[in-house]
């Protein structure tokens, strides 16, 4: 039998007993000695209804959470033995909840129902002479003849009259023990119920702040270091003088794991407007972040290199190959024959960096030279070189890749055009919520990177598209453009509300703009709200404030249309974000406020 149905049976063995006591109630009243057991018979019924009380509130506690449909949660408390205390789903869902304390659960279940039994069998349900008697003598109550005979077959010389009055007055002593016993059981069980509560809700808590989680904050919070490093180690490789042309388009993309370092861009020269060309005018890159060659072995090395003779790499490296390689701004070699100076080989179990990894020191001739090389499996090949910064203990190695969907021949969509809609297909939901997560963990991958050249705006995230208008843009890699100039990056950021903290309170606050109109679909600039505030008036940083007072507004229609877990996401970002300690901590708190609570959002949906 399962859990659910004992559950069941002792519920339903209330009323009988509750019944059974009342029997006694009536056959004193008609024998005349209700007045002898009345205390002893109040006491008892106080006792069984505060028992079936307390046996209800925690079958209810048991069962809310498993039983969504409050008429079918009645029907089981007012029908102990019906069909609804078998059905498979309850029975399921119960074992569940209670996972490793379903067989304790049971155990008490089965001493209850043996405590009701034996309450009943105590009240003398089984009498069937005196129940006989007391029911002819209730059809015959109004016949003063009948009830006269009645009394008199049933006197107090009357054996069974003694047995019944002498069992009721002296098992007192038992019904104590049995209440009391079945008390201990009720207790264990409420004790039980609450207990798994407890553990369920600090699964829950942990399930949301588990350790696996913490990679995922690490790996966004710390990546704006290596992001920066790759900005720089662009603007120090562009030595030739048409850098100020070239751009880059950044994919942004939410990163859950540490070892997630790799980037993906496109880079276009822009030379055809400056009177000059490149083969290279368009490309696409995947850009991995690697350890960088400890300075020792580089130094050996060279030293190699530049004591030997022209030797060649070892016959494994063909010339095929080696043709193919473009040229390098700096070249390594190793003699195949062993070295004195050198310390034995290391066990092939043991990595050994690249030697042929050469840096790149003028990005453009590196390209031209290498574009030619890119094969679908350009990303399986020897990078064409090496990015690095003086400074840092990372390098980043350079693969041309043939990804059409970064061509920068195909037409760019801005966000702002999408959201209008005048051009495109609406975007789902499943879309929206997607680039709010997206765009929100890319905030924290990037701010106070030299990548951020502009607002964190609709109008400077894009999309690649074709022109047709029938057409979808790439929404799985929205970026955006940067480009490099004569600037020092440390230099080129864009003003922005910033405090002492470091933490920007009106780019949080664009971004919080940004999730209420993905989370609706339109732009603010269609609100209600937004039309009846000025416009125009005090420049950039009136508008903004005009734009958040509406979005403050707008705020109060988010829990209906997304739910909770969106509305703490935007709300954070368009007040919350204000009062950040000033320890630069405000990226974990980010995380943890906006961008957990979105991804939250996006799972949501499968």
């Amino acid at each position: 039998m399962s859990g659910i149905e004992v559950a069941g049976l002792v519920l339903g063995a209330f009323p009988v007993a509750i019944w059974a006591l009342e029997r006694y109630r009536d056959v004193a009243r008609v024998m005349g000695f209700w007045y002898e057991i009345r205390l002893e018979y109040q006491r008892s019924s106080n006792e069984l209804k505060f028992h079936r009380l307390s046996f209800v509130r925690n079958l209810k506690q048991l069962l809310l959470p498993i039983v969504s449909d409050d008429s079918q949660l009645k029907r089981l408390i007012d029908d102990p033995g019906g069909d609804a205390w078998k059905d498979p789903a309850i029975q399921t869902a119960l074992q569940t909840r209670l996972q490793d304390s379903y067989g304790l659960y049971l155990d008490i279940l089965h001493e209850m129902e043996r405590v009701m039994h034996d309450l009943n069998k105590e009240l003398a349900t089984d009498s069937d002479k005196v129940q006989s008697n007391l029911k002819d003598a209730q059809t015959t109550r109004t016949r003063g003849l009948a009830a006269s005979r009645f009394k008199q077959s049933f006197d107090r010389s009357n054996r069974s009259y003694q047995a019944f009055r002498v069992k009721f007055s002296v098992g007192e002593q038992t019904r104590t023990q049995l209440f009391a016993e079945f008390q201990t059981y009720n207790d264990r069980l409420e004790k039980l119920v609450a207990s798994s509560d407890i553990v369920s809700e600090l699964e829950d808590a942990r399930q949301k702040n588990k350790p696996s989680s913490e990679p995922a904050t690490t790996a966004i919070t710390r990546f704006w270091r290596n992001a920066d490093k790759l900005y720089r180690a662009f603007f120090a490789a562009w030595t030739c003088g048409c850098r100020d042309h070239h751009c880059a388009q950044l994919v942004l993309q939410h990163r859950s794991s540490p070892a997630d370092r790799d980037f993906s861009l496109h880079l276009a020269s822009g030379t055809e407007r400056g009177g000059s060309n490149h083969i290279w005018s368009t490309c696409s890159l995947m850009i991995r972040t690697l350890e960088k060659v400890p300075p020792n072995l580089v130094e050996r090395l060279s030293e190699i290199s530049l004591q030997g003779s022209e030797r060649s790499l070892p016959a494994a490296s063909s010339s095929a190959h080696r043709a193919k390689r473009p040229a390098k701004s700096v070249r390594f070699g190793i003699s195949p024959e062993p070295s004195p100076t050198l310390p034995p080989s290391p066990p092939p179990s043991i990595h050994t960096p690249t030697i042929s990894s050469d840096i790149i020191t003028n990005l453009c001739h590196t390209l031209d030279s290498g574009i030619s090389s890119i094969t679908p499996s350009s990303l399986d090949s020897e990078p064409i070189g090496y990015l690095v910064v003086e400074t840092s203990d990372i390098r980043f190695a350079i693969h041309p890749t043939p990804d059409a969907s970064m061509i920068v021949n195909h037409s760019h969509i801005s966000l702002f055009e999408l959201l209008s809609g005048d051009q495109r297909p609406s975007l789902t939901r499943r879309q929206r919520y997607r680039l709010s997560l997206v765009l929100a963990s890319s905030f924290v991958q990037l701010k106070d990177t030299a990548w951020l050249q502009r607002p964190w705006d609709k109008r400077n995230v894009h999309f690649t598209s074709s022109n047709r208008r029938e057409d979808t843009p790439n929404l799985d890699s929205p970026f955006i453009i940067s480009r490099f100039g004569d600037s020092e990056p440390s230099r080129i950021t864009w003003s922005g509300a910033t405090q002492p903290g470091g933490h920007d309170v009106a780019g949080i606050a664009c971004l919080g703009i940004l999730l209420l109109e993905l989370c609706f679909g339109r732009l603010i600039e269609n609100h209600p709200s937004r039309p009846v505030l000025p416009d125009g008036v005090g420049g950039d940083s009136m508008r903004a404030a005009l734009d958040l007072i509406a979005a403050l507004e707008w705020l109060k229609d988010v829990n209906d249309e997304a739910g909770a877990d969106y509305t703490e996401a935007v709300e954070w970002c368009l007040a919350g974000c204000r009062t950040l300690p000033s320890d630069g901590s405000w990226r974990k708190l980010m995380v943890e406020r906006v961008v957990v609570p979105l991804e939250n959002c996006y799972k949501y949906l499968g």
